[in-house]
């Protein structure tokens, strides 16, 4: 069975994320793909640490900056 003891926690933080990716969306531009970058580099850290848990530090930072490059890289091109 399923504890839900936290949903409350999860819904807030999930109403607040919806807010600032829409704020992001409407303001657009710079401030969309500041966002976008630095999402990337979270999920690059968090795919890097979730794969590979005794792994160094810097490997999931360096995999994070490499996935927010891309990012850019391939958005601005």
């Amino acid at each position: 069975m399923s504890d839900f003891s936290d949903l409350r926690a999860r819904g807030l933080s999930g109403l607040a994320m919806a807010v600032v990716g829409l704020g992001a969306i409407w303001w657009g531009g710079l401030v969309f793909g500041a966002l976008a970058l630095g999402l990337a580099a979270l999920m690059g850290w968090e795919l890097t640490r979730m794969m590979d848990r005794d792994g160094p530090d810097g490997r999931a930072q360096a995999a994070g900056l490499v996935a927010a490059v891309l990012v850019g890289v391939f958005s601005y091109w």
